[in-house]
């Protein structure tokens, strides 16, 4: 059975064995490669870690609750708020295993419910590579909005991010 749980600072050996996994299964989904990412030092998964554990910063992992020591995640969202008030999400995936499952959903519930605790916060945006489809339903389907803005891709510069919004509202008080 699979839990949520926000990622801790300790937790840098499942995040690196878990980034590794993301990169190597959706080369296009991130701004980093995996041979790039393999040069990491322990040093700067535990910086990464420490980093998305912070005030302005989540990170959740869904984990196997029958693994012993939570030794191993199939899936991951992150979310990082500005100074000027809007938060991004970053590293989404969910092993291939557990697509066309409600994870992704639950994953995203979790972020905006900690986005919607943020004070000041009015929008959560996100860049999608422009041929990753599958993200791109997702996100629709649950009411991020495309408004025309586009970055070049990172790690290709003749491929584009689609930048897509998502107005958030507080919860009834």
């Amino acid at each position: 059975m699979i839990r949520l749980r926000r990622m801790r600072p300790e937790d840098w050996h499942i995040w690196k064995e878990l980034r590794l996994r993301m990169l190597e299964d959706s080369p296009i989904a991130f701004t980093e490669s995996l041979a790039q990412a393999e040069q990491n030092t322990d040093a700067q998964w535990q910086e990464f870690t420490g980093r998305s554990s912070g005030k302005n910063s989540v990170s959740v992992l869904a984990v196997d609750s029958a693994a012993s020591e939570d030794a191993h995640a199939d899936g991951t969202m992150s979310c990082y708020v500005e100074e000027n008030g809007t938060a991004w999400l970053a590293a989404v995936w969910v092993a291939p295993e557990h697509r066309g499952t409600d994870l992704a959903a639950l994953l995203l519930a979790e972020i905006l419910g900690w986005v919607q605790a943020q004070p000041g916060v009015k929008t959560l945006k996100l860049g999608v590579h422009e041929d990753n489809l599958r993200a791109l339903a997702f996100y629709r389907r649950h009411g991020f909005i495309v408004r025309g803005e586009r970055e070049p891709y990172l790690l290709d510069a003749t491929r584009q991010e689609i930048i897509m919004e998502l107005p958030v509202e507080a919860p009834p008080a």
